[in-house]
């Protein structure tokens, strides 16, 4: 919200993956995704009005509640590095509903196999990258 400007640097994939969390926050990616594209970045104010206005998706208008809420958030030079640990959560969130599925899957192909196997390999490497990305942002 703070910084939109940051939308544009994430590859497709994420954007995607964003855009299909529950709602309110998947129609609030869905909106920022239109916008941003009919628009370019926003300022977080313009933003904001827009979402209070609602019209646009279920529940951007009570998010929009929340959000003004808030504290302001302070924008640093972290901003993208935590727009990343944030989709590559919602990401190892999908790997892991994706692992179950496949596991609880009868009978247990070598194909089914394979893919759980990648599946959870992807998901180690996730895991990995947000331990780095914990440990160095606490030291």
């Amino acid at each position: 919200m703070q910084r939109c400007d940051l939308w544009d640097r994430l590859d497709v994939a994420t954007h995607e993956l964003l855009c299909e969390v529950l709602d309110p926050h998947g129609s609030f990616f869905r909106w920022l995704d239109r916008r941003f594209h009919e628009e370019g970045p926003l300022s977080p104010q313009t933003l904001l009005a827009e979402m209070q206005a609602g019209g646009e998706g279920p529940g951007l208008a009570e998010l929009a509640q929340r959000i003004g809420a808030l504290h302001e958030v302070e924008v640093g030079e972290h901003a993208e590095a935590e727009l990343r640990v944030v989709a590559d959560r919602v990401r190892l969130d999908a790997l892991e509903r994706d692992l179950e599925s496949l596991t609880a899957a009868e009978p247990l192909t070598a194909d089914m196999l394979d893919t759980i196997r990648r599946t959870r390999q992807n998901a180690d490497e996730i895991k990995r990258r947000l331990a780095r990305g914990q440990t160095t942002a606490s030291s």
